[in-house]
């Protein structure tokens, strides 16, 4: 069992070089009360690639834990007893060595047994929640503005506002930032921005986005608009102030 293009930068991989906090590989047993099995069920890391047009006869009596083949050491055993239970194998570890560059050539399933535990294949099943799936959690940076709430004279000519990024540091980090109008409007009170900002692995250097502020000359007492950081592709995580009001006072 093999899941390919792990890593990337779509909403649905995890960023490279990523730290995995955990990983699970979870099969679904089937719906027979004879599905389930009283013995254990290994998972062992596959050392050799295959295709899904290999069978047992062309990988020469099949796949075996000798190492070259397959791990030896089991990465996780389980034991699946009841029918329709979905059950979780650890493969932490191993999810591990795929971010840093290990080869992804799946994992062996190794029954104590022929046929003593049968679980649901993908491609027969039509309910997603009843798939193999490989859940892993990263740990993440976190993106957060500065403040919470920024005053600016509107003869200020622009405000800057700062993003730090704290946390975990090995994988890329991105995050939208715009501005949302409120009682000040874009084009009159304040030049709109909306930009991407990305660091890359080991960076922790603050970014700083200014933003035009419009002096206009009618008397409207105090106005404000906001900016938001806004996660595009799950890279990351927003942090405790995820946007700031901005507050254009009338200069005097």
């Amino acid at each position: 069992m093999r899941f390919d293009n792990l890593f990337g930068v779509s909403p649905l991989q995890l960023p490279a070089a990523a730290t995995i906090v955990s990983a699970q590989l979870r099969l679904h047993t089937g719906t027979a009360t004879t599905d389930g099995t009283t013995q254990p069920v290994a998972v062992h890391r596959l050392r050799q690639p295959f295709t899904a047009a290999s069978t047992w006869d062309l990988l020469v009596g099949g796949i075996s834990t000798d190492n070259v083949e397959a791990a030896t050491a089991a990465e996780f055993i389980a034991t699946p007893r009841f029918a329709r239970d979905a059950v979780r194998f650890d493969v932490t570890a191993t999810l591990q060595d795929f971010a840093t560059g290990g080869t992804n050539d799946g994992w062996l399933v190794t029954l104590p047994s022929t046929d003593s535990w049968r679980f649901v294949l993908s491609e027969n099943v039509a309910t997603v929640a009843s798939r193999s799936a490989l859940q892993v959690t990263v740990a993440a940076s976190e993106l957060s503005l500065d403040s919470a709430l920024v005053r600016v004279s509107e003869s200020a000519g622009s405000v800057t506002l700062t993003v730090h990024r704290t946390g975990a540091l090995n994988a890329t980090a991105v995050c939208d930032f715009i501005t949302l109008d409120g009682t000040a409007h874009a084009g009159r009170d304040f030049t709109p921005k909306q930009t991407t900002l990305l660091w890359a692995a080991g960076d922790a250097t603050d970014r700083t986005v200014a933003i035009p502020i419009r002096n206009n000359p009618q008397r409207e007492g105090r106005e404000t608009f906001t900016v938001k950081l806004r996660m595009p592709a799950g890279i990351g995580k927003i942090g405790a102030i995820s946007q700031t009001t901005v507050a254009i006072v009338e200069a005097n």
